[in-house]
């Protein structure tokens, strides 16, 4: 067997599909630090299914992918076949040429081909088992792995010897047969309890199946009596239906004749109103003109006051002027008899008597005057006195006329009210016979629904029935399957208390301490660690793998009790075991502040647990040193930051120890 091709493409430093052909000797690879020879070492060991990225040289699986530069794009995938000579058929493959390619994508994805069939890696590591080119093989000596292989534990060596002595393949084949040993035997337990309890109902289903012959025949004769009782309920229905049909017919024979009242009544309320109608009319006309005669009436009676005031002024005036005519006349008998006693004053008097005598020859004028003006005020005053008698009287017919068409209005009104009450009561009796008429339709209606009621009822009795034992037949075969299932989950139980009972799972030792401490013959044992710690199921991978070996250490009272139960060990030959004193043991928990603010931190192991009080330092000197992180990078990225100070465990199981080795693999 020899290797012939390596080829790359987008692995790490080869963007470009790069072909590596090797000849019979030695191929050897040279060049400067940082060129990219240990990558082709990375590539062989990466395509016969290397899972660890770090022993690929990287934090994660897609730094393998070729990432790109400033000059060229990053790959989306990287791909790697290796080509073998299998002409001597050391190669478990009927082939004169093997190729193994193993292709990944950034999206996570991964796929195995052999000879271009796509295979799984499980038949990658199947082929290469015996040949030392295994994903564990020793033909592949990179950087470390002499110092690895010399300080590795015993076991581990032991699977290179095997590796390298060419057993490893009925290892892996003994170990398979035995687990598919174990699972037949589960399968024999199972089907011998299915087959018991199968047996076991054989009795219960044969009353069942009589109960069942015996409810069909019942439920025939129930379903001819429903039906019977159907057709006389339809019977029944008809009559009904028949006498609601009259009474719809002779209610709507009375509808008719009632709107024909109420058309003849709105006829006569439509005569009315126009009638009333002419009538306002009439009044608001006599109203206007009797509104425009007291009008008038009072101008006139002020235009009379008003020529009253000026006859008494005028009356006054003729009152005046007689009186000074009469002063004047005084006055003129008064100057003769000064004439005849003074004649000095005569002369000058003369000019003031003429003056006076023109002054009432003036004023005798004026007052003919004044007396002509009087008379044709009278006349006016008289004139005016007729006109306000007939306007008097005018008022006086319109106000017998406003007092009639007001009796003629009272008695419209009346009318009116009459009419009202008419038109209310045919309202009402048509609002009743439209609400019997309503009452009729709904009693009709409810009479076709009850009908149709009646038949889809019967249509659906009949479904129902049919579902039901439909039902009833899913309902048996899911009782069954449940009735399978319990007893299943019973026989696990069972198994699991067992294995518990017998602390399967424990070493020797343990077993041996436990057992004696219930017989009492070792005092102060409190148990294992695992049956004292009380895990979260999302952090019991992770604080599993953070335990350990320590997982067995037996928790005890006082160093006196650990003496004790160390020596019993010794006498029995049973072997060996940690025991931690309460008395003695005390743990130191990390401050988590320095990590708690770091991407994919979870939290310190110890604060992720919980136990009584009295085991707090036991768990604190397991757990308190431990970080727990979201995933292997984080893990790997937190132990990084905290100089390797610390040991980190991702909730899968993987570890970074502290001073930076890494332990990991299947859980």
């Amino acid at each position: 067997m020899l290797l012939k091709y390596l080829e790359l493409q987008g692995f790490k430093t080869f963007p470009d599909k790069t072909t590596l052909k090797f000849e019979n000797g030695i191929t050897a690879v040279v060049g400067p630090n940082g060129s990219g020879k240990s990558n082709i070492s990375d590539a062989m060991r990466w395509v016969l299914g290397e899972q660890s990225t770090r022993a690929l040289r990287c934090s994660k699986m897609e730094d393998i992918i070729f990432s790109g530069t400033p000059q060229r794009k990053a790959q989306g995938f990287c791909e790697v076949t290796v080509t073998m000579d299998n002409t001597d058929r050391k190669l478990n493959y009927d082939g004169d040429t093997v190729s193994v390619t193993r292709r990944f994508y950034r999206s996570g994805e991964s796929e195995y081909r052999i000879n271009k069939t796509l295979v799984r890696l499980r038949d990658v590591h199947e082929l290469f088992m015996d040949t030392g080119l295994g994903r564990d093989g020793y033909s592949i000596i990179g950087q470390g792995k002499i110092d690895s292989i010399v300080s590795a534990k015993s076991e581990d060596r032991r699977e290179i010897f095997e590796e390298a002595a060419g057993i490893s393949r009925f290892r892996y084949r003994k170990e398979e047969a035995e687990r598919r040993l174990e699972k037949a035997e589960e399968n024999l337990i199972r089907l011998h309890d299915i087959l018991n309890e199968l047996e076991e109902r054989v009795g219960p289903l044969r009353e069942q199946a009589e109960k069942a012959e015996k409810f069909i025949a019942l439920d025939s004769e129930k379903k001819e009596l429903e039906i019977g009782l159907w057709l006389e309920t339809l019977e029944r229905s008809g009559k009904i239906v028949r006498e609601v049909e009259e009474k719809i017919a002779s209610t709507q024979n009375s509808y008719e004749e009632a709107e024909s009242e109420l058309n003849v009544l709105s006829a006569q309320i439509e005569q009315n109103f126009t009638e009333t109608n002419g009538c306002t009319a009439q009044m608001e006309e006599a109203r206007l003109k009797a509104s425009e005669a007291d009008e008038l009436a009072t101008r006139k009676e002020g235009e009379v006051s008003v020529l009253e005031n000026d006859i008494l002024h005028e009356q006054q005036t003729i009152r005046r002027l007689n009186g000074e005519i009469e002063s004047a006349a005084l006055t003129g008998q008064t100057l003769e008899a000064d004439i005849q006693e003074k004649e000095q004053a005569v002369k000058a008097k003369e000019a003031e008597a003429a003056q006076n005598h023109a002054d009432f020859v003036a004023f005798t004028a004026q007052l003919e005057e004044l007396r002509a003006g009087t008379d044709s005020t009278t006349r006016e005053i008289d004139a005016v006195s007729a006109e306000l008698v007939a306007l008097n009287a005018a008022l006086s017919e319109m106000r017998v006329q406003q007092s009639s068409a007001e009796s003629s209005m009272q008695e419209i009104r009346a009318r009116a009210e009459t009419v009202d009450t008419t038109i209310t009561e045919s309202e009402e009796r048509l609002a009743a016979l439209h609400t019997e008429c309503e009452e009729l339709d709904a009693m009709l209606h409810d009479t076709a629904e009850y009908i149709q009621n009646a038949e889809n009822t019967v249509q659906g009795h009949e479904m129902r029935v049919q579902q039901r034992r439909k039902r009833a037949e899913a309902v048996k075969a899911e009782a069954d399957r449940q009735m399978l299932d319990a007893k299943e989950k019973e026989r696990r139980a069972g198994l699991l208390e067992d294995l518990e009972r017998n602390l399967e799972g424990f070493t020797q030792s343990v077993k041996t301490v436990m057992r004696e401490s219930t017989r009492g013959n070792l005092r102060g044992i409190h148990g294992p660690v695992t049956r004292l710690l009380k895990v979260p199921r999302e952090y019991a991978v992770a604080l599993e793998t953070a335990l350990g070996a320590a997982m067995q250490n037996v928790v005890v009272d006082s160093e006196d009790a650990a003496k004790a139960a160390i020596r019993l060990l010794k006498q029995r030959d049973s072997g060996r075991a940690t025991f931690l004193p309460l008395t003695t043991v005390r743990g130191t928990v990390i401050d988590a502040r320095d990590v708690q603010n770091m991407p994919g931190f979870v939290g310190v192991a110890s604060t992720l647990c919980h136990c009584d009080e009295q085991y707090a330092g036991i768990r604190d000197s397991l757990l308190g040193r431990t970080v727990v992180a979201e995933d292997l990078d984080r893990a790997a990225e937190i132990a990084r930051r905290i100089r390797f100070r610390y040991r980190v465990v991702s909730l899968d199981g993987q570890i970074v120890n502290a001073g930076g080795s890494f332990t990991g693999g299947s859980a």
